[in-house]
């Protein structure tokens, strides 16, 4: 037997660690090794893995298909005979069993000291130090425990920073931008990604508060009585500042559902080039290709410009909603606001389905028993579902002007966001397509002059309007006002 004697040292590595990722192992576990040993010896089993399943299924791939034994060094047991494996199972077993008693041990005191607002040994949050500080514990004795504190001198000035940029209006990727520029770095000597921005401002730790992960979300962490915990009495923004910078960052992100609904013309303008005809209705995902606002490619900020990711074609946001605007006070601006009400119709449905019910019912007795009286009953009955069927109606969508009456001029001039003002054009199938050459569309039904329009209809029709007169854009700057085309 070739045995090959190596200085494996690794106690700094997890016993739960595969044992083909241990260092020191794995490269003789390489095609250009492993034919030059036959056994692997650790000083104890409780070294070579503390992971049962991990073990089992590495002894069957080095014994049963390539003659491999393993060798406790401590007493020379090895895997080379029944008695030897079921030992060697045994102490991988145990010392699996001590290692999930020392992790749990280790998780329920990190858990009392993050109750009591010491520091649990794992990461200092951002913008704090460790310090370790005298108390006198339960029964009046002197210790030493660790607290996280403010780093006045370091990076709390670099959080503090962040914040009042956050607060500035700046995005999290014009401050890392700004970091990175001026040479600072994170804790680890690395650039700032706008991820590791934004995980810092919304996390707790801001307001001195103990967190707790939740998946990749991090809370605040509660005593029994429901209160917040908090490690420090300065921290680096108070409560209601931190929940004001929280009120910040959600109002300028992206909601569920709605992507890119920042930008006013989202789901509104698409590109001419890429779209297709198609005979759906509007917007067609699948023959529509949208312009998206604000590209950026590395990181690198692109302009405030609408493009399209299929070809490239762009587009100043500035110029583009503002002929939208335009189109809209120009065409339809005097015109009084509508909105979309149904109309019930004659639903005899219910009464229709208890009727049916009770012919089967009758069937089933006539074909029992033949009885006229139940022979007229049904007839009766099928006469009763005709009449209604005849009667009913289907709900119909109509268009109806708002009360009080208000013109689109005027409401449009009460949308404050982009986000409002993307809604209610999404709403009236208002749609334009755009490419170099200029730009066409309509503003769907706010320039329907009939009310009672049919709203489905209207959408059908959408599609086979793309063909109507083209604006070009020299023609667009020369007609428009010019404070319009400015903004």
């Amino acid at each position: 037997m070739k045995i090959i004697f190596t200085d494996v040292i690794d106690y700094d590595v997890s016993g739960a660690t595969p044992i083909a990722e241990r260092p020191g192992v794995k490269e003789w576990l390489t095609p250009g090794k492993i034919n030059e040993w036959d056994a692997i010896g650790g000083a104890e089993m409780s070294r070579i893995s503390r992971d049962l399943y991990d073990y089992l299924g590495f002894v069957r791939n080095l014994a049963e298909k390539r003659g491999k034994i393993v060798i406790d060094l401590s007493d020379g047991t090895d895997s080379s005979t029944l008695r030897g494996r079921q030992t060697l199972e045994d102490r991988i077993l145990q010392a699996q069993r001590y290692r999930e008693f020392v992790s749990e041990k280790r998780a329920k005191k990190a858990q009392r000291l993050s109750d009591l607002g010491r520091w649990d040994g794992g990461r200092v949050s951002f913008g704090y130090r460790k310090v370790q500080r005298k108390i006198t514990d339960d029964f009046g004795r002197a210790r030493t425990a660790w607290f996280q504190v403010k780093d006045s001198d370091g990076t709390a000035l670099i959080a503090e920073r962040m914040i009042e940029g956050a607060f500035a209006g700046k995005s999290n990727l014009a401050i890392a931008k700004e970091l990175n520029e001026e040479g600072i770095t994170t804790s680890i000597g690395r650039k700032w990604p706008d991820s590791s921005i934004l995980r810092i401002l919304t996390s707790p730790t801001l307001a001195g508060f103990v967190v707790k992960m939740e998946g990749h979300r991090q809370t605040i962490r509660r005593d029994r009585d429901g209160k917040p915990i908090k490690f420090t009495d300065d921290p680096i923004m108070d409560e209601d500042r931190w929940r004001d910078l929280q009120d910040v960052l959600n109002a300028r992100g992206r909601h569920r559902g709605q992507p890119q609904s920042r930008h006013m013309l989202w789901d509104v303008v698409f590109c001419r080039n890429c779209s297709k005809e198609c005979k759906d209705d509007l917007p067609c995902s699948e023959h529509d290709v949208r312009l998206y606002g604000q590209r950026r490619v590395k990181h690198v900020e692109k302009g405030d410009r609408y493009w399209c990711k299929q070809c490239g074609f762009s587009i100043d946001r500035n110029l583009l909603e503002r002929y939208v605007e335009w189109q809209l006070t120009l065409e339809a601006g005097r015109r009084p606001l509508l909105e979309r009400k149904i109309i019930r119709g004659g639903d005899h449905s219910a009464e229709i389905i208890k009727l049916e019910r009770r012919i089967e019912r009758l069937r089933m007795e006539l074909d029992q028993e033949y009885d006229e009286d139940l022979e007229r009953a049904i007839r009766k009955n099928e006469a009763k579902v005709s009449e209604l069927m005849r009667n009913s109606e289907p709900d119909r969508v109509v268009l109806a002007p708002v009360e009080p009456l208000v013109t689109i001029a005027q409401h449009w001039a009460s949308l404050e966001t982009p986000k409002d003002k993307n809604d209610y054009l999404r709403a009236t199938v208002t749609t334009f397509y755009a490419d170099k050459e200029g730009i066409m569309g309509q503003l769907g039904w706010m320039a329907l002059d009939d009310p009672h329009a049919d709203v489905a209809g209207l959408r059908r029709m959408m599609r086979g309007l793309k063909a109507i007169n083209l604006h070009t854009w020299d023609w667009v700057k020369e007609h428009m006002p010019a404070d319009a085309a400015k903004g």
